[in-house]
């Protein structure tokens, strides 16, 4: 097995506007095929179960958390196609309206740009 580098951002807790960066390098040197399997299991599992909690939580949900884990976790998972729709961190409020902003035509932008500063004082 090899060194894996990786760069990443965490943020203290959820409300906290600033990600702190970090790398982290991962020794796989006395790490069996097997022990890898099961971490990437375990870790599998938890995001299966943050989907089950996520779907409990849509609008038009008829089913029970146990009906939606049976549904997810019952059954054979492609993990490739997992992984890639696999739910991204969410973004912090201040990186929302960031991206919102640069959305906006310039007028618009200018008379919210004026209508904070007033509201600011």
């Amino acid at each position: 097995m090899a060194t894996v580098t990786f760069n990443r951002s965490i943020r203290e807790n959820k409300a906290s506007k600033t990600k702190v960066p970090f790398t982290c390098k991962l020794d796989f040197a006395n790490v069996t095929p097997e022990q890898l399997m099961d971490l990437a299991s375990d870790q599998i599992i938890i995001s299966l179960q943050g989907a089950a909690r996520r779907a409990m939580e849509a609008k038009d949900n008829k089913k029970t958390f146990a009906q939606h884990v049976n549904e997810m976790l019952n059954t054979t998972v492609n993990v490739k196609k997992h992984l890639e729709n696999a739910r991204a961190p969410g973004k912090s409020a201040q990186e929302k309206i960031t991206e919102t902003f640069a959305k906006l035509d310039p007028a618009t932008r200018k008379a919210l740009l004026a209508e904070l500063s007033r509201s600011a004082k």
